[in-house]
């Protein structure tokens, strides 16, 4: 079926890393969920108000595994390279442009 071997390789390298990032995002926010909801209790404050915390925590893992499968594959590290430092440069752009 597939005629390039690294091109599978590759496919089941990505996969897994993403199944990976899935699984610890998901147990992290379950951790997260309890140690937030026991603290909120505890000072009598709102627990959603840390969900920015959670989804942050999940945003990096998925980046960092995006990050990896950009690395890790050949064919996509040139890109990966162009579409992080384009990133970055709308990032500074945002930020100078959000200044008041």
């Amino acid at each position: 079926m597939f005629k390039n071997p690294d091109l599978l390789e590759n496919l089941l390298f990505a996969s897994i890393v993403l199944v990976l990032a899935a699984i610890l995002s998901r147990v992290l926010r379950l951790l997260l969920n309890k140690f937030f909801t026991s603290a909120s209790e505890l000072i009598h404050v709102d627990p959603t108000k840390y969900n920015f915390i959670k989804n942050a925590v999940s945003f990096i893992i998925f980046i960092t595994a995006i990050i990896v499968i950009f690395y890790r594959i050949p064919s996509l590290r040139d890109y990966g390279v162009t579409l992080f430092a384009g990133a970055g440069v709308l990032a500074a752009i945002i930020g100078f442009a959000s200044q008041s």
